[in-house]
Order: C-alpha cells, then structure tokens, then sequence
C-alpha cells in the first residue's frame, strides 16, 4: 500500500469519516476513493487530492507524504478529537452577500458536544468573516437557536430563503449584522424584522473547523 493510501486511510478513521460520506463532501466517487485508499488507484488527480484533502481537514502535503513534521503534527491533531457523537453537514452558507441557503445534508461530521442533535456543521463560502478566523471552505459548527448575544456569530436566515454568516449586535431595536472584513458593509435590520420572519436566527457558531495548511 502507498503512502498516500496508508495516511488517506488514517485521517479517515482519525475523522470517523465513512466512504459515503467522504464522497459527499468531495463529490468524488465512492469507487475512486476505495481505489485510492487501497492503493489501487496509486496516483490521485491534483483536483481530487485538493477536495479529499480539505474534507479531511488536512493538507495535500500530508496526504503525499511531502512534509513528514506537518504530517506527524497532524496526527496529533487528529488523534487529539474525541467526538462524542456525529452532526450533519446541511449545506453552505454565504461569509459576504448573502445567498440562497442550502439545507441539503452533503454527509455527516464528528462533533465533541454534549448534544449533537442540537448542532450542524455548514460549509463557508466567500471571506467576510476571515477577521473571526472563518475563511472560505471553513467548516462551521452551529448551535440550533433562535436567540443571541451581543458578539455571537450567528447563521441568520433573511428575507425567507438567503442566508449569511455574521457576528450579531442589537441596540434597542435596531440589530446589526457585521462583518469581519472592511471589504463588507454591515447589515441593518430591526428587531420587527425577526417579528414577523423576515429576518431569522438559525444558530450560533460554536466551532470552526479550518483546513490544516
């Protein structure tokens, strides 16, 4: 078996990432992800490595055996989860302008929480919140909930079907959505804006899970 197969297969478990589940996270076929994890397939196209290598929550490098002291820190990493039970992966979420939420569950993470029922993992696109450490391909775990505090990062559904990602400040009536990025401007709503459902806490971040660089 390659090296590339042995440690494909390590991250994997170190994950309690399933053969489904990896495929629903890379789009890759379960059969090709089989055939690279056995080593039957020895050479990955650089696509693929990229995609199973993010869905791993390690690097390229790693995967290939390139970086022997990044490799045995990501071990340890690795080896360092003790997920206490698993919470679905439901989609993406827009970090910038928001976008139409995708509640689809793409496969299923490991999570350390005392009731993973209450919680969901959504994938970050684009970069508003990099200033929080949320960088596009961030994995998010969300905490089912309603409600806020001054300073949450919360999932927050808008005008019914657009979603986005932000860190949550209300005075008076008067709520603002912010960015972690000057790129981006704050969004302003009202407190009558989550009255009548315009506007919508579907969560809050509890953990952000990056890929190993």
């Amino acid at each position: 078996m390659s090296l590339t197969a042995e440690r494909m297969l390590a991250a994997m478990k170190a994950q309690r990432i399933s053969y489904a589940t990896l495929q629903s996270l890379t789009g890759v076929p379960k059969s090709a992800l089989q055939r690279y994890a056995t080593g039957a397939t020895p050479k990955i196209p650089a696509d693929r490595l990229k995609a199973i290598a993010d869905a791993l929550q390690c690097s390229t490098s790693y995967l290939l055996g390139e970086t022997d002291r990044a490799a045995r820190q990501e071990i340890i990493n690795q080896v360092a989860i003790a997920p206490t039970g698993s919470a679905p992966v439901v989609g993406t979420i827009r970090a910038g302008m928001p976008i139409a939420a995708k509640e689809d569950i793409l496969g299923w993470l490991p999570v350390d929480v005392r009731n993973p029922e209450e919680y969901f993992w959504l994938v970050v696109e684009g970069d508003s919140m990099q200033g929080a450490g949320i960088l596009p391909g961030s994995k998010v775990l969300i905490h089912r909930q309603s409600t806020a505090e001054n300073g949450n990062i919360v999932a927050c559904r808008l005008n019914g079907d657009d979603a986005t990602l932000k860190r949550f400040q209300q005075k008076g009536d008067t709520i603002v959505l912010l960015p972690e990025n000057p790129a981006y401007q704050p969004i302003i709503l009202s407190a009558a804006d989550f009255a009548c459902g315009d506007a919508e806490i579907i969560g809050v971040a509890s953990v952000v899970m990056n890929r190993l660089l």
